[in-house]
């Protein structure tokens, strides 16, 4: 059995409690808003890969806090490339501090923003799960 494709994103809270959310640009999730974070690369860790990715999507510098929950997902639900439709994800989640709050936003995601956790209830979000994950942390 395959070993399922591991990813990692982050829950990027500044002073203000606002997070850190960017608009997917990928074909599956295109326009929907998500965590930022991504595949982990050969030889990654995951808590290296969750820095990376939060820097090319969101173009902010973290520090990571802790892990907030890690699971198996089928890579229908998970929403990513075409060629995860047939794997099972695992998706590991992460606390994380900005070390600097200057949101840039990376060239494969339509936008990147801080929001509120009232915005966060009107927005189109990639997975049903995340957004009772968001209101709680």
């Amino acid at each position: 059995m395959d070993e399922p494709v591991k990813t990692a994103f982050v829950v990027v809270k500044n002073l203000n409690g606002r997070i850190a959310l960017i608009q997917e640009g990928g074909q599956q999730a295109r326009g929907l808003w998500c965590l930022p974070g991504g595949h982990v690369d050969k030889g990654e860790t995951v808590e290296h890969a969750a820095i990376r990715e939060v820097k090319e999507e969101a173009g902010l510098d973290v520090a990571i806090n802790k892990s907030i929950t890690s699971m198996i997902v089928d890579g229908l639900s998970y929403r990513g490339d075409i060629s995860d439709n047939d794997r099972k994800i695992e998706v590991n989640i992460f606390a994380a501090a900005p070390v600097d709050e200057t949101a840039g936003h990376g060239i494969e995601e339509l936008d990147a923003r801080w929001c509120t956790k009232d915005e966060i209830k009107a927005l189109d979000l990639r997975w049903a799960f995340l957004k009772d994950l968001l209101l709680t942390v």
